[in-house]
């Protein structure tokens, strides 16, 4: 078994690097077959989380995923599983790998050679190994040391993730910005947020409240988890596991609201991702995590108030995780309006001081990013500036 295991993963790691991906997923659904033959049903589940995240359309994916997860559920496995059996690169994928290597190598002046991303060679046909988009879509890709590639829009997402800052005018990498593949833009505050959500989305919270004002991006990060399957916007009954998204929860009545939350406790299998409303600039005492994580430490009373809910006791105590957002402050919009524009270079350019202007205006209308995001949109090609500012 382990060898045929073994087999079919080294099969699928092949695929996924000359970018067959039907091939990968494919083969990576095999492997999962076997495991669930041998019973190592979080094994099975690991599998086809990877082939759903590289192929998040695959006809019946998300319906095998579901199935699985409901039998390891009954299961009550608890990680008792034998390893996965490491995979030894076939020769021609060992190959490429050390092609890769010898364009990493870089001898440094005064100091011993190194490895550092490379570009990837004008005109691969590969994909994206985060976003799974082709490079005609995606633009051009950096190649990664294991033989993977980024995009520059997940390259910058990636940075903001592990807490590292990019110069201004770089937030686009490789001529691709956050929006031209659909991913919100968002605070720093905003990212950390959302980090916290999709670990506890991760884990398989059930009850999960995403906050903020207007502008905050909130409603723009759900909409992406949607679209990447890993959020339900819809019926409940057609959820298949995932968990349902209550957008603008503020908005339905009181009643309406307990009768969702009232669910929980008839329906073992319904998850729900509650979209609320919180007071700009809201704090909150918080615990922070080794990792940087943060878990805020409110109480029923405290947390009913910073959402502006009348839910029972038993329902706020029942909350698992608690994404505050916050909308992007002046400086964060001034990086994602250089962002935006790098894309138009040089077609249309725009000076430093009509950006600013461009990024009050936008700030005082109370609908942040997606208000600059508007104006700049507007503007055709050619050189802009303010009045006077040239001459």
């Amino acid at each position: 078994m382990a060898d045929e295991v073994r087999e079919y993963l080294r099969a699928a790691q092949e695929a996924e690097l000359r970018k067959d991906v039907p091939a990968a997923v494919y083969r990576l659904r095999q492997a999962a077959a076997a495991y669930r033959r041998r019973g190592s049903l979080s094994r099975a589940l690991s599998v086809l989380r990877h082939a759903l995240r590289i192929c998040p359309g695959q006809e019946g994916l998300a319906e095998e995923l579901a199935e699985v997860e409901a039998a390891e559920a009954r299961a009550g496995e608890h990680g008792g599983d034998a390893p996965v059996p490491s995979v030894a690169p076939s020769p021609e994928l060992q190959a490429a790998l050390d092609a890769l290597d010898d364009e990493r190598e870089l001898v440094l002046e005064g100091g011993p050679a190194t490895r550092v991303p490379v570009a990837a060679a004008p005109g691969l046909d590969a994909w994206c190994s985060f976003c799974c988009q082709p490079t005609r879509e995606a633009g051009p890709l950096a190649a990664g040391a294991s033989g993977t590639f980024i995009c520059g829009a997940c390259a910058e997402v990636a940075c903001a993730l592990a807490g590292r800052t990019l110069p201004p005018g770089a937030a686009v990498v490789q001529g691709r910005s956050t929006e031209a593949t659909g991913l919100p833009a968002l605070s720093r505050a905003s990212l950390q947020a959302a980090r916290q959500v999709e670990a506890a989305l991760q884990r398989g919270a059930r009850l999960v409240v995403v906050a903020g004002p207007p502008s905050s991006g909130k409603s723009r990060f759900l909409s992406a988890l949607v679209a990447q399957g890993r959020v339900h916007a819809g019926e409940a009954a057609q959820a298949r596991g995932r968990p349902v998204w209550i957008k603008d929860a503020w908005a339905l009545s009181p009643a309406e609201q307990r009768g969702w939350l009232s669910r929980l406790e008839t329906e073992p299998s319904l998850r729900l991702v509650v979209e609320a409303r919180a007071a700009v600039g809201a704090e909150a005492p918080v615990a922070r995590g080794a990792d940087g994580a943060v878990a805020l430490l409110l109480g029923a009373v405290e947390l009913g108030a910073l959402l502006g809910v009348d839910w029972p006791v038993q329902v706020l105590d029942a909350v698992e995780a608690v994404g505050l957002f916050s909308p992007m402050d002046a400086a964060e919009l001034a990086a994602h309006g250089r962002a935006l524009l790098a894309v138009r270079q040089p077609a249309c350019t725009v000076s430093e001081r009509l950006l600013e202007v461009i990024v009050q205006r936008a700030l005082a209308s109370g609908r942040g990013a997606a208000e600059m995001e508007a104006q700049l949109r507007r503007l055709p090609p050619g050189r802009w500036s303010l009045p006077g500012e040239e001459g």
